[in-house]
């Protein structure tokens, strides 16, 4: 049996949250990931009413709540808490990895995501420590770094990652049979080049979607 969701909701108000969710997505792409046809998508957009069990599958694939995607009720009173380990991400020199430990947790509301940060899975998210001034005027020493652990692939962006036991926090550059890693603070910290050849000696942990600074430093 299909259930349809209420008749009272307001559904110009939940395609605009639904096309929200969707983003920069192709429609079919976004169908794609959450498990549903194409054509399916495209007649909720064009104003039929979605069965819950399709509206359910759209808010686990996108970290909202049935309730905000539905009727726009915000759960800002559920915080969801990020964990933190003890390892600094260095924007400077490299900060030694030995076995990160689980300092505390951060918290942040459920609308904080649904409106900064829609896409992620909070799952694969983890927050260190920036360390150093060679990621300045982006990273600053003592930032609180977000990380998406499941972004492991290596593309052009700013990512944490290891080298030789040390911890980096830097922007990444794919080039002609190497990789390049750049410092934002280029007048004091040169790139360093690495090979093709060479890249079993980066381990990507994940890439930086966020930063949580001090005001006025």
């Amino acid at each position: 049996m299909c259930i349809t969701v209420s008749k009272a909701m307001k559904h110009d108000q939940f395609i605009l949250r639904l096309k929200k969710i969707i983003g920069r997505q192709s429609i079919r792409g976004f169908a794609q990931n959450v498990g549903i046809n194409d054509g399916t998508l495209r007649s909720i957009l064009k104003g039929s009413k979605p069965s819950i069990e399709i509206a359910a599958a759209i808010c686990e694939y996108a970290n909202v709540s049935l309730d905000w995607l539905i009727i726009g009720k915000e759960a800002s009173d559920k915080n969801i808490k990020i964990p933190r380990h003890n390892l600094s991400l260095s924007a400077g020199g490299g900060s030694p990895v030995d076995e990160a430990e689980l300092i505390d947790y951060v918290p942040f509301t459920s609308e904080f995501f649904q409106k900064k940060l829609p896409y992620v899975d909070v799952k694969n998210l983890i927050i260190f420590d920036a360390l150093g001034d060679s990621m300045e005027p982006t990273v600053h020493n003592n930032d609180l770094i977000m990380v998406d652990m499941s972004k492991s692939v290596l593309m052009d962006g700013v990512y944490a990652f290891t080298i030789d036991n040390s911890a980096y926090i830097k922007r990444l550059q794919t080039g002609i049979n190497e990789v390049i890693i750049r410092s934002d603070n280029h007048e004091l910290y040169p790139p360093l080049r690495i090979k093709n050849e060479d890249l079993n000696s980066i381990k990507i942990i994940g890439k930086v979607i966020w930063k949580g600074s001090i005001f006025g430093r």
